[in-house]
């Protein structure tokens, strides 16, 4: 209820400064129709920039009213002279505004009936310049990618296949679904890059295997088009390590190294792996299930970005490697595991980017529960909560980043209570507890 409030109070301050513009324009003289145009899109822009959705729902109710109130004139009116075409008082830039407010909240079917209403007025008025534009298509193609539904790749990829076909001339069948069978927009790396991040994020067990055919398509058409719009990039590249390193696949690690290493053969600097390819390769090696060779490529890894002149390593890179070793059963998985911390804190006084957060403490904390090095259950458990300590002491000197949250009190509670017979580390566990309660009060 308070978040909705909050969300309200947002559209009035906005809907405020539309009126104070509007107020604004009146005392001066009637703009030209393009120069109303260009204001009716910064008063959209204004809501689509909340990010919430009563704001996209008033920016869509200002464009329908708009539509609704637009005397269309005939071409002879029209001061551009062009044959055919209708002027409406609003523009493609005015769909595609309130399709990234839709965007923005990820809703997108929203989005989608928005760009088939676009569609639908582009092929009605044959308004030249109006129809929909690869910003549009993207936009919607983005908005299924960020909704996080099952089916949103799907639809992501099926709206690609729509304007690939169409503009490269492959398909003149609408499907039987009356959609427009024409669209002039020319496909782009965002949508490429949209698709394969709805995949991403895909739990079908065959999402990285799809998205990498995504890849290789994109990668067949620049080669017979060499469109500078549909250029692979290393974002592009390193978002399939990303598909891979989330897949359960049990070759997942060979298929993001093969990417790896085909964008560090690479003569083109483009598509030369940066800091962020680094970490998404380290988290397909933690994910791996491979042990202790996974910790060792990453020691490999992370080495390769510290000697590097060009390239440098960051919190994700250094975090995913700790990972690695929580994760490996090797015998001192704790001390290798802290050994990188402390690198990180030591980097961190000169460099914010390495900065180490509670995801990097909570892996060390795993790592050193995860050491058995003497069969000394204790000792983990109480390295475990000496990170602890260490986390809390620099919350107290002003460290956010580190700041302890329930899952770490947690994990270390129940490390101290797994001790047995350690009196020392049953006193603790029971310390933290009322602790716990205390700040939970």
């Amino acid at each position: 209820e308070r978040e909705r409030e909050r969300e309200k109070s947002k559209i009035s301050t906005v809907l405020s400064k539309v009126q104070s513009n509007n107020k604004t324009k009146g005392k001066k003289k009637k703009n030209k129709k393009k120069e109303d145009i260009v204001s009716f899109n910064q008063e959209l822009d204004l809501f689509a920039r909340e990010g919430f959705p009563e704001a996209a729902e008033t920016a869509e109710a200002m464009l329908f009213e708009k539509l609704r109130e637009a005397a269309i004139s005939s071409p002879l009116d029209d001061d551009d002279g062009d044959e055919g075409r209708v002027i409406i008082g609003c523009d493609v830039i005015s769909f595609n505004t309130v399709l990234n407010a839709w965007s923005r909240c990820g809703n997108a079917q929203r989005a989608s009936a928005l760009l088939g209403r676009l569609e639908h007025l582009s092929d009605t008025l044959h308004v030249l310049h109006f129809g929909p534009n690869s910003v549009s298509y993207a936009t919607c193609i983005s908005a299924w990618a960020r909704s996080g539904l099952a089916r949103a790749p799907f639809e992501a990829e099926l709206l690609l296949d729509r304007v690939e076909s169409s503009f490269y001339g492959k398909d003149s069948d609408d499907g039987g679904d009356g959609r427009r069978t024409t669209i002039v927009a020319p496909p782009t790396i965002h949508m490429y890059s949209s698709v394969i991040n709805a995949w991403s994020h895909s739990r079908r067990s065959d999402a990285a295997k799809r998205a990498e055919r995504i890849l290789i398509r994109l990668e067949d058409l620049y080669t017979s088009s060499a469109s500078s719009n549909i250029k692979p990039n290393a974002v592009l590249y390193t978002s399939i390590i990303n598909c891979w390193g989330r897949s359960r696949d049990a070759a997942a690690v060979e298929h993001a190294e093969a990417i790896f290493a085909r964008m560090k053969n690479s003569t083109d600097p483009d598509m030369q792996p940066n800091e962020f390819t680094y970490a998404a390769l380290l988290n397909a090696w933690s994910n791996s299930g491979r042990g202790i060779e996974a910790a060792e490529r990453a020691d490999e890894l992370v080495q390769e970005l510290e000697t590097d002149d060009q390239r440098v390593p960051n919190v994700y890179t250094y975090t995913n490697a700790i990972k690695a070793w929580a994760r490996s059963g090797h015998a001192e998985c704790g001390c290798r595991a802290e050994d990188i911390l402390n690198r990180m804190l030591t980097a961190s006084e000169h460099d914010e980017r390495v900065r180490p957060n509670v995801y990097t403490f909570t892996s060390v904390i795993d790592a050193w529960i995860s050491q058995k090095k003497g069969n000394r259950r204790s000792e983990g458990a109480l390295n475990a909560d000496r990170i602890l300590r260490k986390m809390t002491e620099l919350t107290s000197e002003g460290y956010d980043n580190a700041k302890p949250d329930k899952l770490v009190y947690s994990k270390v509670i129940k490390a101290l209570e797994a001790c047995g017979s350690d009196r020392k580390a049953l006193s603790r566990a029971e310390e933290l507890r009322k602790q716990v309660h205390k700040n939970s009060m």
